[in-house]
């Protein structure tokens, strides 16, 4: 009867290891994970371009396949803001239009007049720039926007989180 007491909660325990293993380690997730998220990307200023809006339209399509991603839809970035993204910089969208997320950067460069959470939009120029880019994919960790993107400014999700996966 012992026996059979001690393999029944050695099985319990195992189970229980195996669901907290799970949830806590394999759920969890950090940067570079393998979830797409939108995020924004810019150049990086320089003395003799002091901003990170440095893409006409036409270079938002390249600046994806580096990145291995795809520039994000009107909607995507709606989702976003929803779900806590907020960088006041303007990046180009799929349709061509531009935008950027908003919930607490309330000031009224950021979020219009009167300040509001929201994703202001607009079409800039017919495209011609310049913006950041708005893409949709695998966020690349700080190691790789380091090494491989180091021309690249990848903002983060937020004030207080890097990706939207972040904890």
């Amino acid at each position: 009867m012992v026996n059979s007491r001690v393999v029944a909660i050695t099985i319990l325990l195992l189970v229980l290891a195996s669901i907290f293993v799970w949830f806590f380690i394999k759920r969890k997730k950090t940067t570079g994970d393998s979830d797409p998220e939108v995020y924004y990307v810019g150049g990086i200023p320089t003395p003799n371009s002091p901003s990170t809006y440095v893409f006409a339209f036409e270079d938002a399509e390249n600046v994806a396949n580096l990145f291995k991603a795809k520039i994000a839809t009107p909607d995507q970035l709606i989702d976003a803001q929803a779900a806590g993204a907020d960088w006041c910089q303007s990046g180009w969208l799929s349709d061509g239009s531009g935008g950027y997320p908003i919930n607490t950067s309330l000031s009224s460069g950021c979020a219009g007049t009167p300040p509001a959470a929201g994703v202001p939009t607009y079409v800039q120029n017919n495209g011609a720039g310049p913006a950041g880019v708005n893409l949709y994919g695998v966020k690349p960790s700080v190691t790789d926007v380091g090494k491989t993107y180091s021309t690249y400014m990848v903002f983060n999700w937020n004030s207080s989180q890097r990706s939207r996966f972040d904890k």
